[in-house]
C-alpha cells in the first residue's frame, strides 16, 4: 500500500469517527434547543465555524501555503456550495427535531447510492458491479440497523413523514460531487474552501431571517413578524444556549444537567474535523469513495448511541439485526473497495496514450493490424478503448 493510499484511508477513518460524533452531538444540540432551528443552523453554526477556521486560514495565507489557483477560483461557485450547505443545515435542523434518532442515522447513511448516481451523471465516473453491490449492502445495513433498534421519538406519524422528506431532499443536493469536481479542477485547499463557504453562509443566514418566524411545530410559540418579535426570539435563543430555561419554549431542554453551549463546543470541534477531512477526501479520493468507505461510521454511531452521557437519552437495545448490519457493512466496504472507480480522466488518458495506433490503423499491413487489434477490442485486459472513443 502506497503512502498516499495510507493517508487517504487514515482520512476516511478520521472522517467516519467524526461523522458519527457529529451526528449524535448535532441531534442532541438541536433537541436541547428545539424551537430555535434558524438560530442554530443559520446563525450560531456558520458564525462559530468561521471563527474556528479563521486562524487556520490566516496561517495558510501567512506561510504562503495556498496555490494561486485558490485566489482566482470564482467565488460564485463557492456561493453555490454555500447555498446548498445552508439548505442542508436548515433541513437537518428541522429534520432532527421531527425524526427519531435511529431513523435519521439510517436515512443519512443511505446517501452512498445518491452520491454514486450524481458522480455518474455529473463527473461521468464509471462503477463496476462490485461498487453497486457494495453500495446496496451498505444501504441494507443501514436499514437493518434501524429495524433492530428499539426506541423512537415522541412525534406523530405526520411529523415523522415530513421530517423524512426534508432529510431525503437534503441528500439529493449534489454538494459533495461539486466539491470534488471543483477542488480537483482548481487544486483548492480544503480549509480555504470551507472558510469561504462559512463566510457566505453567515451572509445567507442573515438573508434568511424570515425563517426565524416559521413555526416548525406546535411546541414553539408563534413569533410576531416585527423587530420586537425577532429581538425576543434572539434573546430567548441566547438564554437557552447559555443554559437558562425559557418558559415559552417548553419543548427545549435549556437548563438540563449539561447546558447546550457545552454540547455545542464539542459539536463544532468534531463538525469542522468532519467537514475539512470530507473535503480532503473528495479532492484526493472521491466523494463516492468517502461515502461508501465512510459507512463504517455507522458502526461507530451504533456503538456511541449506547453511551447515555453522550446522547442524553437511554441507550437503544441492540438486537440480532444490528449484528447483521455490522456484517453487511464489512461486506459492503470490502466489495466497494475491491476495485478502484473509473473516472472519466482515465478513459481520456488511456485513449490519448493509444491515439497514434488508432490513427495509423488503416496504414498497417494485415499482420500489424492483427497485433494492434487487442488495443481496440479490449482483449488486452484494458477497457475497450474503441467503444469509448465517441463518448470521450
Amino acid at each position: 500500500m502506497t503512502s498516499s493510499k495510507t493517508q487517504l484511508y487514515l482520512l476516511i477513518a478520521i472522517n467516519a469517527l467524526a461523522m458519527a460524533l457529529d451526528l449524535i452531538l448535532w441531534i442532541r444540540a438541536v433537541k436541547m434547543m428545539r424551537g430555535f432551528s434558524w438560530f442554530v443552523s443559520q446563525l450560531l453554526y456558520p458564525v462559530c465555524k468561521t471563527i474556528i477556521l479563521y486562524p487556520a486560514m490566516s496561517v495558510l495565507v501567512y506561510r504562503k501555503s495556498l496555490s494561486p489557483k485558490n485566489f482566482t477560483f470564482p467565488k460564485k461557485k463557492i456561493l453555490v456550495l454555500a447555498i446548498m450547505a445552508t439548505t442542508v443545515n436548515y433541513g437537518l435542523a428541522i429534520g432532527s427535531s421531527l425524526v427519531p434518532d435511529t431513523l435519521q442515522a439510517m436515512l443519512l447513511k443511505c446517501g452512498t447510492i445518491t452520491v454514486m448516481i450524481q458522480a455518474r451523471v455529473i463527473l461521468k465516473t464509471r462503477f463496476r458491479w462490485t461498487h453497486v453491490v457494495g453500495a446496496l449492502l451498505l444501504t441494507l445495513a443501514a436499514i437493518a440497523s434501524v429495524w433492530g433498534t428499539q426506541g423512537g421519538g415522541k412525534n406523530d406519524l405526520l411529523q415523522i413523514i415530513i421530517g423524512c422528506c426534508i432529510l431525503l431532499a437534503c441528500m439529493i443536493l449534489p454538494r459533495a460531487i461539486y466539491t470534488e469536481k471543483w477542488m480537483k479542477e482548481s487544486d483548492l485547499n480544503p480549509v480555504y474552501l470551507r472558510f469561504w463557504m462559512s463566510l457566505f453562509s453567515c451572509a445567507l443566514g442573515l438573508a434568511l431571517v424570515p425563517l426565524a418566524f416559521v413555526q416548525i411545530s406546535g411546541d414553539s410559540p408563534p413569533i410576531p413578524f416585527n423587530a420586537r418579535g425577532i429581538s425576543d426570539y434572539l434573546s430567548s435563543a441566547l438564554g437557552c444556549f447559555a443554559g437558562y430555561a425559557q418558559p415559552q419554549y417548553q419543548s427545549a431542554d435549556c437548563d438540563g444537567s449539561i447546558p447546550p453551549w457545552v454540547v455545542w463546543v464539542f459539536e463544532m470541534a468534531v463538525n469542522v474535523t468532519y467537514d475539512v477531512t470530507g473535503a480532503a477526501i473528495s479532492k484526493y479520493g472521491s466523494a463516492s469513495t468517502g461515502a461508501a468507505l465512510g459507512s463504517c461510521g455507522m458502526l461507530a454511531t451504533l456503538g456511541l448511541m449506547q453511551i447515555q452521557s453522550l446522547t442524553g437519552e437511554a441507550p437503544a437495545k441492540v438486537t440480532l439485526a444490528n449484528g447483521l448490519s455490522v456484517v453487511a457493512v464489512f461486506a459492503g466496504i470490502a466489495l466497494y473497495g475491491w476495485f478502484p472507480e473509473i473516472p472519466l480522466d482515465q478513459y481520456k488518458g488511456f485513449a490519448g496514450s493509444h491515439q497514434p495506433q488508432l490513427k495509423a490503423i488503416d496504414t498497417l499491413d494485415e499482420s500489424e493490424a492483427e497485433a494492434t487489434r487487442p488495443l481496440l477490442d479490449g482483449t488486452d485486459g484494458y477497457p475497450d478503448v474503441g467503444s469509448h472513443l465517441q463518448e470521450v
